[in-house]
């Protein structure tokens, strides 16, 4: 399967998630529409090929980001990648995956011990993977303020994962595209993928 990768800097602190989640997009959408972003299809969710993305912080005022998808956006230094996932592979990979649930329609954070059966397996089997080993190296709490809405936090768990392909399809997806909830605040990109 062929897919798009491009590593970005962003002149954004990445301190707040909404912010550069609308950083992120509005470089993907302007990018990729051209003048056209700025006409009514600036917002519709299909005007712009599907990806994702993590982000690191280079300093307090900047972001590095990494940035995957299907189809070409045209972002700078872009380049064109092959990867291929059969039934039965193993993969050790890391991801940073969000772990916040609810509950009565509250965000919660479980005990980082419950996180692997009950977060993190179920959503790598939904993104194709038994899972073999997970090993968490510690949670942390992002702030994401939208304006003029309450401020709330997300959280994500540094996570290395040995895992079977069950569906190959599945996986190919989740690697392009992330695993779990929250990707489009940069949760759940698959990084250092090394098959066994």
């Amino acid at each position: 399967m062929h897919y798009y990768q491009t590593t970005l800097l962003l002149p954004i602190a990445p301190g707040n998630l909404y912010t550069l989640h609308q950083g992120v997009d509005s470089l993907v959408r302007s990018t990729y529409l051209g003048e056209a972003s700025a006409s009514a299809l600036r917002h519709e969710a299909d005007a712009v090929p599907q990806y994702a993305y993590r982000a690191v912080a280079r300093d307090y005022q900047s972001s590095i980001i990494m940035l995957r998808s299907r189809q070409p956006i045209g972002l700078t230094d872009e380049r064109t990648r092959e990867i291929q996932f059969n039934a039965g592979d193993v993969l050790r990979f890391q991801y940073f995956p969000c772990v916040t649930s609810k509950r009565d329609g509250r965000s919660i954070l479980l005990d980082e011990a419950e996180l692997p059966g009950k977060v993190i397996v179920p959503r790598l089997l939904k993104a194709g993977f038994e899972a073999r080993s997970i090993n968490i190296k510690g949670v942390d709490r992002l702030s994401c303020n939208k304006p003029k809405n309450s401020p709330f936090f997300l959280a994500g768990a540094h996570t290395e994962v040995e895992a079977q392909v069950v569906d190959p399809d599945a996986a190919m997806d989740a690697f392009v595209y992330g695993i779990g909830r929250k990707t489009v605040f940069g949760f759940g990109l698959m990084l250092n993928v090394e098959k066994e």
